[in-house]
Parts: structure tokens; C-alpha cells; sequence
């Protein structure tokens, strides 16, 4: 179950080395051209021809913030056995342009898949087909219970 699973975390960890490395993530399998059609999939891909073989720094150094939640989506639009998408803040952080660009990302990402999304941006919420809303005084009630 888990191999079926990805994680889009409001800061992803990005690891020293190249963008494709830190997509492909050392899986067995993965080639370079699926790692090249991630990163196109991801919005990412002037910007990994742009770096070459130069090597990121540890924790994403070199790229925005933007980029870095682009390359978890390429990391996970590189997993063959994908089917459920979990987006904890995706667009938290970002300017209005970048979370766009997140959001449809994540939209091609998630066709014909699960995607569960927490978020406090109610443009990302719209696009959801079903959404919850959990206001702070059910949490608390529920909590107390």
C-alpha cells in the first residue's frame, strides 16, 4: 500500500545532488526519460535543463519554494505504481503565479488517482471535487469528547 503513495508536504526535504537524482530518489527502474517526462509534468523542466548535473545543496538550496514543492510532484508523478496523492499545504508560502502553477501540477498529477489535500487556500479548495470543512470549534468539540 504504501508503494501506491506519495507525500507532498509543505517543505519536501531535498537531498545534495542533481534535480534527477532527487527525483528518481535511487528507485530501481526509473529511467531518465521518465524522470525528464516528471519534471515536464511537474513544471520543472526549464528550470532542471537550466541546473544540468550541477548539484542542489542540501535542503533544497538553489531552488524557491516554490520549485522544491514542484520537484515533490515530479518525485511523485515518477512512481509507476501510483495511486493515492497526500498534499499537506501545498500552496502555503507561495505568491499567487506559483501557487497556480503548484495547483495544476498537482490536478495532472492526481488524474485518475486519489488526491487528499489539507489546505487554508480556498482557490486549491474550489478545485477539489468534494471538500470538508473542519472549522476550530468541531475540532475542539470533538477533541473534548
Amino acid at each position: 500500500l504504501r508503494a501506491s503513495m506519495a507525500w507532498i508536504g509543505q517543505r519536501p526535504h531535498i537531498f545534495a545532488g542533481t534535480i534527477a537524482g532527487n527525483v528518481a530518489l535511487g528507485r530501481p527502474g526509473i529511467l531518465r526519460d521518465d524522470v525528464t517526462d516528471a519534471l515536464d509534468a511537474a513544471r520543472l523542466g526549464k528550470v532542471a535543463a537550466a541546473y544540468g548535473n550541477r548539484p542542489l545543496g542540501e535542503g533544497g538550496i538553489g531552488l524557491s519554494g516554490g520549485e522544491a514543492l514542484r520537484l515533490a510532484i515530479a518525485r511523485a508523478a515518477c512512481n509507476p505504481h501510483l495511486r493515492i496523492i497526500l498534499a499537506d499545504e501545498p500552496t502555503a508560502h507561495l505568491d499567487a503565479a506559483t501557487a497556480a502553477e503548484v495547483t495544476e501540477s498537482l490536478l495532472l498529477l492526481a488524474r485518475g488517482r486519489t488526491l487528499i489535500v489539507a489546505t487554508h487556500d480556498p482557490l486549491l479548495a474550489d478545485r477539489m471535487h468534494r471538500a470538508m470543512r473542519i472549522d476550530a470549534d468541531i475540532v475542539m468539540r470533538e477533541a473534548a469528547e
